[in-house]
């Protein structure tokens, strides 16, 4: 790649205060704190810390803003700290805790939990295991990165420094309601939407469990999230995540108000890149960059990515810096 197209790809991975695991793929040393550390209780909050063990390469930053689940509650992104912080709710404690996640330059990303009760050791395994799945820390990029090396050098630049993952939420269900809650909606009525949904939670503000979704009678979930015909849909999506803990079986069988699009949007969310789910925002992208004028036309253009498909479309706009992150006013999808 030519030293021009280094510099533009840099500026879009590179941001002040913001370090990456593995940078162009060099070897990440994990100095990875197991254990995690107790600090103490001021004002009957409790503080606790521990560090995740990052893949190589990793970036939190380019995670963070892959699309624009980062700009739904209960996510908050502090790009001058380069942190990122979200509310939980664990039945298991009947606690809420503010997570705050930050990227270290050793490696790792180094996560205080502040708590109203004491976490035990089982509670902090579980939070682990969210943050493990919210952050793509499973997902393993070295195989689009050696087709990339081959198809696109941009691409490739952004992969070999950490990109390539996308940030979910922090189960399965909390993906499946807000891609429901961007059908047939504006990006500010999506929003609207889902931070209502918060109320539905134990705490208030964490993103509720199918359990609180379905424990709530449907006029009440309409008045409060105010999410008109996509009620009956969510409550009903609500009981299908527990009658089964099925993951794979619900992705396959579909889901209560989720059509075509809204399917593939969640398969991809889980790592299925092998088709992009179309929609306005992608549309409008591939019609104005490579004349598509189709949906078929845009599965086309990117063809040689083979099963990774959505991820050569994704780094496709990162590259040009025309990624679409829920900021747009007007906008709908999470293109």
């Amino acid at each position: 790649m030519g030293n021009a197209a280094t510099r533009a790809v840099q500026k879009l991975i590179r941001a002040p205060k913001c370090p990456q695991s593995g940078l162009k793929g060099g070897r990440h040393a994990h100095a990875v704190r197991v254990e995690p550390i107790w600090l103490g209780t001021t004002d009957q909050m409790h503080h606790r810390w521990f560090i995740l063990p990052t893949p190589d390469p990793y970036s939190l930053r380019l995670t963070v803003l892959s699309h624009g689940w980062v700009n739904l509650d209960p996510y908050e992104w502090d790009d001058n700290r380069c942190t990122l912080t979200r509310v939980e709710w664990l039945d298991s404690a009947q606690a809420r805790i503010v997570l705050r996640i930050r990227q270290r330059s050793a490696g790792g990303l180094r996560t205080s939990l502040t708590s109203d009760r004491r976490l035990t050791s089982d509670d902090m395994l579980l939070m682990r295991g969210r943050l493990t799945r919210a952050l793509g820390l499973d997902q393993d990029t070295r195989g689009v990165l050696q087709l990339a090396r081959r198809i696109d050098p941009k691409a490739s630049a952004i992969l070999a420094n950490g990109g390539g993952r996308f940030l979910r939420g922090t189960t399965l269900f909390e993906d499946a309601a807000k891609t429901l809650f961007t059908t047939n909606a504006s990006w500010q009525s999506t929003q609207r939407m889902t931070a209502n949904a918060l109320k539905l939670s134990p705490s208030g503000d964490t993103f509720p469990s199918p359990a609180d979704v379905a424990a709530v009678a449907e006029q009440d979930v309409r008045t409060t999230v105010r999410c008109g015909y996509r009620t009956a849909y969510l409550l009903r999506m609500a009981r299908r995540f527990l009658a089964t803990s099925d993951e794979a079986g619900l992705l396959e069988g579909g889901l209560p108000g989720l059509g075509q699009y809204g399917m593939r949007h969640l398969r991809m969310l889980q790592g299925d890149y092998s088709v992009i789910p179309v929609d306005s925002e992608v549309r409008a992208f591939c019609g104005k960059e490579f004349g598509a004028a189709t949906d078929d036309d845009v599965q086309c253009i990117f063809a040689s990515w083979g099963k990774y498909r959505f991820l050569g479309y994704k780094l496709s706009r990162m590259a040009r810096r025309s990624n679409w992150i829920g900021d747009s006013a007007g906008s709908t999808g999470t293109g």
